[in-house]
């Protein structure tokens, strides 16, 4: 772990200092970095299924905090348990910018392992999500894109090739085209992971959201179905 920077489970915090940490984090950190409504959420998302008894059908989220000595919150990491397909997904990373290069990002995953390992979890993938660079036309967004994919790829994330499409968020949101889909590979050795996993996340995600008609799930089905494998490729060159 970086010197110097503790790390907040909000699920181990009482539900007043929960939504006032949630709160903050929001305000101070993740507000700036996750501008576009269609992307974000926010602690009426997150607070609800913090909860132990989570509602059927919907995942368990965590939120860990990364702070300094002084108590200053320099990032967090939000991530969600998807209990019937053995996938969890990490759906929010950020740093706040005088922050970064301290290995705070690389902490929070760490943070996140440590959590599936605790939670006993056997034979599970660890997804995430990224904007793709190629679907940018701003020339300053796509380069902070590309940024992203280099610090996502030396954490040891991984592009899974197929057609990706995110489920709208909620009600007034839309879904979203432009994002990879990412798999949590250690170490230099490109990994793969079930076809039938990815399916099975999907429906379940997709479920969660109340959209288990999508156009999107049709069309991904039958070309999953004819793989018994999906190889992982690296997120730079």
């Amino acid at each position: 772990m970086p010197s110097g920077i503790h790390y907040l489970n909000l699920r181990t915090e009482s539900p007043a200092r929960r939504a006032a940490l949630a709160g903050k984090f929001f305000e101070q950190i993740y507000r700036g970095a996750f501008p576009k409504s269609d992307q974000a959420e926010g602690p009426d998302t997150w607070l609800p299924l913090l909860d132990d008894l989570v509602p059927t059908g919907q995942p368990r989220i965590y939120v860990v905090l990364a702070c300094d000595a002084a108590d200053r919150m320099l990032g967090g990491i939000i991530f969600e348990e998807y209990r019937t397909s053995g996938c969890w997904l990490v759906t929010y990373l950020v740093v706040r910018p005088d922050a970064r290069r301290r290995g705070v990002a690389s902490g929070l995953m760490m943070e996140v392992m440590r959590t599936i390992e605790e939670s006993q979890t056997r034979d599970c993938s660890v997804l995430a999500e990224t904007e793709n660079p190629a679907r940018i036309a701003d020339a300053a967004d796509r380069a902070e894109a590309v940024e992203r994919l280099r610090i996502l790829d030396k954490l040891g994330m991984r592009h899974l090739p197929i057609e990706y499409v995110q489920p709208a968020l909620g009600p007034d949101k839309h879904a979203l085209e432009d994002l990879l889909l990412l798999c949590f590979v250690p170490g230099e050795v490109p990994g793969r992971i079930p076809a039938k996993r990815i399916a099975a996340f999907l429906n379940e995600f997709y479920a969660a959201l109340g959209q288990v008609n999508s156009p999107y799930l049709a069309r991904i089905a039958p070309v999953l179905s004819k793989q018994d494998f999906l190889p992982t490729m690296r997120l730079v060159s």
